[in-house]
């Protein structure tokens, strides 16, 4: 499922400043690499369904995406957060705070939220 969170995220300037241009650092769950540069965020696929209708078939899915962010402070990583929420608020619906942790090997703090996206079939 092509998801367009990354290329929304990527036209955002205040991502952009965050997490780096004309790359930003946001990949896919378990391909950022081992020595990235901090922060950045991940963001998985972690559920949907068709968006039925009684007189044809799906012409679209809706998507659920959870996104973590993951920053050497609580602050920043609650920035990166809200950036990567207004940048796709308008195309999307946040639909779970999952809260805030700190992953005690990497010393890193992580702030995760989930949204859901209508996907063009």
């Amino acid at each position: 499922m092509d998801v367009p969170f990354y290329i929304t995220c990527k036209a955002d300037p205040a991502v952009l400043a965050l997490l780096g241009s004309p790359e930003p650092r946001i990949y896919p769950f378990g391909t950022a690499p081992q020595d990235v540069t901090k922060p950045y965020a991940v963001y998985q696929w972690v559920g949907g369904n068709p968006y039925n209708m009684l007189n044809c078939r799906p012409d679209a899915d809706q998507i659920s995406l959870q996104v973590d962010v993951y920053a050497p402070t609580q602050s920043k990583s609650t920035e990166i957060a809200k950036a990567l929420r207004y940048a796709v608020e308008l195309q999307s619906y946040l639909t779970f705070y999952a809260g805030d942790m700190r992953d005690e090997p990497t010393k890193l703090y992580r702030t995760s939220f989930q949204l859901d996206w209508l996907v063009n079939r």
